[in-house]
């Protein structure tokens, strides 16, 4: 997160300065960005930003593992997760993730690593964080480095460096580099691995690194006195020395007096190398007691704080338990009061309102029977009127098919076929409601146009190739006035289908799909025939086609027709009743 992202909550010179001032020297002196972070971090703790304090916990853990303190970077690191994730920042999450499986990696927790990397790459890659993804693959190299799987490590590193092309980062690209001169360095290519050590020093001095450029000069030192090339060691021992002492870095100067002693060592001066190795222990000590503070100052307080907020939780209960206690006693004295009042008046007019709620009941019970009985009589009816009116339907279909059997003309079948097809999908309507248990008035979508598709498939079967059909319908239920037109829609366009798109389609398929899309209801039938002449299916003239237009009309519906040679689309979208 960028450094002004919290002006809004800050006051001009005020707390943020100690937060500018931790991020600003945290790779100089860690000693100064711990303190800065500290007081930023205490701060952040009487704030109400809860971003603000996850930025701050963050930037702490950093620092913690630039120090090498890797429990306190994992505390800190799960701190910041958990103040991000209550404002669901997925941005400050994946950085915490970030952290933490660098930290993980460290202290060879691969699985744990693993985990974090994938959460925080996930966030970088949809997100297009191309930063994020080649620390992630640094991450990735440093953790088959800490196992000894140098060709694995040098992979993600390469990777890394040719990501390298999309983003400016100096500081980055120095880092890889130098990742990639510790494998050539543990796998036997020492000169190769001092000379990108001694650009990254150049490098890191440009950048005022000085903590990065402290490792390389303690590894160039190494490095030589392992081949007896100890004039070349001492000298880059005593750099890192100096710039350690400079930037107050107790660990360093550790590792500086360590490598002198052991130069030292091998040139036989052992009064020398025994100085510095005083020198070195010395400085342990204090790395041990500064830890050793740290910890108890970290216990001390939390103590302190568990102590505070348990005294804090007991006063609070006493005064709680004090207020119930008033608070109930009042309460009871004045429902006694009122109970012994109402209690008076009430028992005296117990009794008439007893006869009157049993004559009251009674009554009651009589209309429900009548009005169930007429309920029941009104459903029987219905069912009988919608019966009556699919049979009168069949008739018409009936009477239909002797028509039918006496024409010759072509076209004339083909319009009466079509007319009996559309008068038996209102007829499937009735037959529904009136074998359906449930509402009279409603109509079960699904049932109903799978049974559309049945009888068109039946009175077309022999006209039409073995064609596969798919239907996924949503359960709805729909008044009469919608379920007619809808089933009329998809009966007309399977008709369509069935009857003009597949002559010359080797695999024909129908689909049919209903869902329902922000309280609207959507029917969509595709097939994959040979499509319209033209992009607009209203250049062609059919009466099915005029059918469907003035009933989605009626539906007050949404229509849509792509068609290519490779198929044709309905799709509708209708306001529900």
């Amino acid at each position: 997160m960028p450094l002004n992202s919290f002006s809004n909550y800050l006051k001009p010179g005020g707390r943020k300065q100690h937060y500018i001032h931790a991020l600003r020297v945290q790779r100089i002196n860690t000693d100064s960005a711990l303190i800065y972070i500290d007081l930023a971090f205490q701060e952040a703790k009487k704030s109400h930003n809860i971003n603000y304090q996850g930025e701050v916990s963050l930037s702490k853990a950093r620092i913690h593992l630039l120090r090498g303190e890797i429990d306190l970077a994992i505390e800190y690191g799960l701190q910041s997760h958990k103040y991000y994730s209550q404002k669901k920042n997925h941005e400050g999450i994946s950085k915490a993730n970030l952290l933490l499986a660098q930290a993980y990696s460290i202290i060879k927790e691969k699985k744990k690593s693993d985990e974090c990397l994938k959460l925080a790459e996930n966030y970088a890659q949809s997100n297009k964080q191309h930063q994020m993804l080649i620390e992630a693959l640094i991450c990735r190299g440093n953790t088959c480095f800490q196992f000894g799987k140098y060709a694995a490590a040098m992979k993600y590193y390469k990777d890394a460096k040719q990501k390298m092309k999309r983003i400016v980062n100096p500081y980055l690209e120095t880092k890889i580099n130098n990742n990639i001169a510790n494998i050539l360095m543990n796998t036997g290519n020492t000169p190769e691995a001092l000379k990108i050590y001694k650009k990254a020093i150049v490098q890191y001095r440009k950048i005022n690194q000085p903590l990065d450029e402290l490792l390389i000069l303690y590894n160039i030192g190494r490095q030589y006195r392992e081949v007896k090339m100890i004039d070349s060691s001492l000298y880059y021992n005593n750099l890192c020395l100096s710039l350690a002492l400079k930037v107050h870095s107790l660990e360093d100067i550790t590792y500086s007096y360590s490598g002198l002693k052991e130069s030292y060592q091998i040139l036989g001066d052992y009064k020398t190398a025994l100085h510095y190795n005083e020198l070195m222990n010395v400085y342990q000590d204090s790395l041990q007691m500064n830890a050793n503070k740290v910890r108890i100052a970290r216990l001390e307080a939390d103590y302190e704080l568990r102590r505070g907020k348990e005294i804090i939780q007991i006063q609070k209960r006493k005064l709680i338990l004090t207020k119930r206690k008033t608070t109930f006693a009042l309460l009871a004295l004045f429902i006694a009061s009122s109970l012994i009042i109402l209690g008076l008046f009430y028992f005296r007019k117990s009794r008439k309102l007893n006869q009157a709620l049993k004559q009251s009941n009674a009554e009651i019970r009589e209309q429900n029977k009548t009005i169930d009985k007429a309920l029941h009589e009104k459903e029987v009816l219905l069912k009988e009127v919608h019966h009556r009116v699919k049979n009168s339907l069949q008739i018409v279909s009936s009477l239909l098919n002797l028509q039918e059997s006496q024409l010759t003309d072509e076209i004339a079948i083909d319009a009466l076929r079509n007319s009996k097809i559309r008068i038996q999908t209102i007829a499937l309507m009735h037959q529904s409601l009136y074998q359906s248990d449930a509402d009279l008035g409603r109509v079960n979508s699904a049932s109903y146009l799978q049974n559309i598709l049945s009888l068109q498939l039946q009175a077309l079967s022999v006209k039409t190739k073995q064609i596969e059909t798919y239907t996924d319908f949503e359960d709805l239920e729909l008044s009469i006035d919608q379920a007619v037109p809808l089933g009329l829609i998809a009966s007309e366009l399977i008709n369509n289908a069935l009857k003009h798109a597949y002559k010359e389609t080797k695999n024909p398929h129908l689909s049919l799909i209903t869902k329902m899309v922000d309280n609207e209801l959507l029917l969509k039938i595709s097939d994959n025939g040979s499509g319209f002449e033209s992009n607009d299916f209203r250049n062609h003239f059919s009466l099915g086609l005029e059918i469907v237009e003035a009933l989605n009309n009626q539906l007050h519906g949404k229509m849509e027709c792509p068609s290519t040679p490779k198929g044709t689309s309905f799709t509708f979208l209708f306001p529900l009743e």
